[in-house]
């Protein structure tokens, strides 16, 4: 016998509030034209951005997580990425079940969302907002079933 914990996932749409400029400096309030992407990259130390204007982003990857699934929005204005690690559910001390449980970062901030799985992502409106699915996990639990 098994039981199973299901719940329903929900989509959340997240707005970046990308200007069209960057401002350079608080007092003179001088802008200047927007960076754009020029390479994005994931490897074993995390996740690696290269701008136009020469700067570098390096989110690094912390002990048992790794970066993936990295996207540059139309635009070339937003860069998204997971980092992603193994959770587990443990019940009388033994592991019930395993999956991968995701943080989504986009532009080296991370995007929060409620649940415990995120099943999707992408950009949206040209990169100036982020479509997400995301829900609890559906545990399944082997053994007798729980009243």
């Amino acid at each position: 016998m098994f039981s199973a914990k299901c719940f329903i996932a929900g989509v959340m749409l997240v707005s970046l509030h990308v200007t069209g400029f960057e401002l350079t400096g608080q007092s003179t309030r001088a802008a200047s034209a927007p960076r754009h992407v020029e390479d994005a990259y994931c490897d074993s130390v995390g996740a690696h951005v290269v701008y136009d204007d020469g700067r570098r982003f390096v989110k690094k990857a912390r002990h048992n997580e790794r970066c993936s699934d990295l996207r540059i929005s139309d635009d070339k204005r937003a860069v998204g990425w997971l980092m992603t690690s193994e959770a587990r559910a443990e019940r009388d001390g033994k592991v019930v079940q395993r999956w991968t449980q995701s943080d989504l970062f986009v532009n080296g901030s991370q995007v929060k969302y409620d649940g415990d799985a995120l099943y999707e992502w992408r950009f949206h409106n040209g990169g100036r907002q982020v479509v997400l699915e995301a829900g609890l996990t559906c545990l399944v639990f082997f053994g007798p079933a729980e009243a």
